[in-house]
């Protein structure tokens, strides 16, 4: 038997498959012997599909497709392996030579990554400037804009005192807070508060994370010593 795979699909970047992207295969079982093979079994591991062959005369093919989704795993490794496999029975007395194929799939690169988004949820009282003793608060989202799970991901915001942990966000995933201040006299000499949030966290590549950070500045009322 000979087996050969073939990736069928493209990335769609063109160069290297991202995390849960679609691969898609083609599997070509050939009986390329002289004896009929029955009872052929093909495997591919990687995708977890098993397929059955009754029987296939020298010279004859068999085609399958399959197709598997690219994990983290993966982009750690570097790449996509996947290997097909065929073996069967035939009527004499040796045994039928099996056939098996792999096709190596490039990833893209770790990108551990996390972003920050803040932003001021109140409105002054006045409508346009904050007063002293007035209480602003905020809104922080922590996104995971990377291709690796972030793990202990600590999100500070120092002016609030907020301090909070995220055991664990994946890709995709964003976990939001809420924290308010409440406006000081330093705030209304310098005219305004600026609020910073920031967040990082560890992964399993080799590679730190990259942090994320956002500010925002809410006017404060003029000084009004009288």
């Amino acid at each position: 038997l000979k087996v050969e795979k073939e990736t069928t699909s493209k990335p769609a970047n063109g160069e290297a498959y991202a995390l849960g992207e679609t691969i898609e295969y083609k599997i070509t079982v050939t009986n390329d012997g002289n004896l009929t093979i029955t009872n052929i079994e093909v495997k591919d591991e990687k995708v977890n599909k098993t397929w059955t062959i009754d029987k296939l005369e020298p010279g004859e093919s068999k085609e399958f497709t399959t197709e598997y989704v690219v994990t983290e795993a993966d982009i750690l490794k570097g790449s996509v392996k996947n290997e097909a496999t065929a073996n069967g029975d035939n009527e004499s007395e040796d045994p039928t030579d099996p056939g098996d194929d792999e096709v190596e799939d490039p990833t893209e690169d770790p990108n551990p990554s996390l972003k920050v988004e803040k932003e001021t949820t109140s409105t002054p009282a006045n409508g346009k400037t904050y007063a002293l003793d007035e209480e602003i608060t905020y809104k922080i989202t922590v996104t995971n804009d990377g291709n690796l799970t972030i793990k202990d991901v600590k999100v500070d915001d120092e002016l609030t005192g907020l301090h909070e942990t995220i055991d664990s966000l994946e890709p995709g995933d964003s976990k939001e807070f809420t924290t308010s201040y409440k406006v000081t006299e330093e705030d209304i000499l310098a005219g305004s508060v600026k609020n910073e949030a920031t967040a990082d966290g560890d992964n399993d590549s080799e590679d730190p994370t990259d942090p994320g950070d956002d500010e925002v500045e809410d006017p404060t009322e003029d000084p009004n010593p009288s």
